[in-house]
């Protein structure tokens, strides 16, 4: 039998799956994750960054008094670590032999499925993870019947799929995972219900987050808008990177706007009155939230739908809605990513997604692109996404409960 080995097969990776294309294919149908500023220049232990929150003070009618009390600027420098994931696809042998007698196309075929669906998976991770605490936590059991578990907001049902293992734990952080794992059988997006394998083996207990087995133990995800501009302000004493943000906490941990019972509309034009004193560019300021709620406004009238140019090397775009506040238009885009019952909105100048080669990139440090099994009778191909997320002037970026 012929061996399927890197001189056999990689010229297929080689030619349809670069980097660039790699980092493209991820992004697609996720628009924060497409929209957010990329900088591959994530060196050493950490990364280093300042955040300027006050300006020099010293001025007054009386010379003497303002002279007496002058001051420098206030900043903070912060410290962040690179999150690390991987993704692997494997091909058997066996298979790719079958696929090479039905001709070219066919190898084609079965090289793409298996390659394309990794590293979509690879994109929907990072885009979920941008929004959320950095843990990987994918939703919360309400209750459960057997091996089918309802999920507490029915929307998160699209974070799960068919083949997933999971993990639970009964905080978000995913610090302390109970143990054992299950497997998802069948996922309900209706209903917001998941099947999974059996139940008991996680020991999971109503109200349990739920993870991929890789992701739970802590910190695994992008540290994201729910822990750089949390909907708790932080109080005196917090650690976060280095630093108090309790000093001031708009101006280094974001504006909150918590208030169900206006429509997200209202509470955008009064997010808007504080995030536009701090936005370096105030015409790069964007809402979003998930396309249910983005609806919810078009049937209310208050706004007019039209497509976002999500930019970058890609060409197609996403649906938004216009909104008017006392500061102008600004654009409420729908993501599926953004949990169901948040809006953020983000300064786009003010925000770096800081990583360690393309966001999403085939491993090849041994300058190889497929690897063979060894053990098994096939080839693997290996990926890798390794950053963090950095928010230089928070103060322009706003959190709002959306009821």
């Amino acid at each position: 039998m012929a061996v399927s080995d890197e001189d056999t097969v990689a010229y297929i990776f080689k030619t349809k799956y670069s980097d660039r294309q790699v980092a493209d294919m991820t992004m697609r149908d996720h628009p924060r994750y497409v929209s957010v500023e990329k900088k591959d220049d994530f060196e050493g232990l950490t990364l280093a960054y300042a955040m300027t929150y006050g300006t020099p003070q010293g001025t007054g009618a009386d010379y003497t008094t303002a002279l007496a009390n002058v001051s420098s600027s206030k900043g903070k420098q912060l410290s962040m670590s690179e999150r690390t994931r991987y993704g692997f696809i494997k091909l058997g042998g066996i298979a790719m032999m079958k696929a090479k007698r039905r001709g070219d196309g066919a190898f084609l075929e079965l090289v793409s499925l298996e390659t394309d669906g990794v590293i979509r998976t690879m994109g929907a991770d990072n885009a979920h993870s941008l929004y959320r605490n950095g843990s990987g936590a994918r939703g919360v059991i309400s209750s459960h019947n057997g091996n089918v578990i309802q999920l507490a907001t029915i929307t998160d049902a699209v974070f799960f799929q068919d083949g997933m293992t999971l993990a639970g734990d009964d905080t978000s952080t995913g610090a302390s995972p109970r143990a054992g794992s299950c497997t998802v059988t069948a996922v309900n997006r209706r209903l917001g219900q998941i099947t999974v394998s059996t139940f008991a083996s996680a020991n999971l207990v109503d109200g349990d987050y739920l993870f991929k087995a890789a992701d739970v133990g802590g910190s695994t995800c992008f540290d994201g808008l729910a822990t750089l501009i949390p909907l708790t302000a932080p109080s005196i004493g917090e650690s976060f990177r280095g630093i108090d943000r309790g000093a001031d906490p708009e101006m280094l941990a974001g504006v909150r706007v918590d208030d169900t019972t206006e429509t997200l509309e209202n509470n955008i034009g009064l997010a808007m009155t504080d995030m536009m004193t701090w936005a370096s560019d105030k015409a790069r300021i964007k809402f979003y939230a998930h396309p249910k709620k983005v609806f919810d406004i078009a049937r209310r009238g208050n706004g007019k739908v039209c497509y976002d140019d999500a930019g970058g090397t890609l060409s197609w775009g996403f649906q938004k809605i216009e909104v008017v506040t006392s500061y102008g238009t600004v654009p409420v885009i729908a993501d599926p990513d953004c949990p169901f019952g948040y809006s953020y909105g983000v300064s786009e100048a003010d925000e770096v997604l800081h990583t360690l080669g393309d966001v999403v990139h085939v491993i090849r440090d041994d300058g190889m692109r497929v690897r063979s099994l060894g053990t098994e009778d096939g080839i693997r191909m290996d990926l890798r996404s390794s950053g963090n997320d950095a928010i230089y002037r928070p103060a322009s970026f706003a959190v709002l409960t959306v009821g």
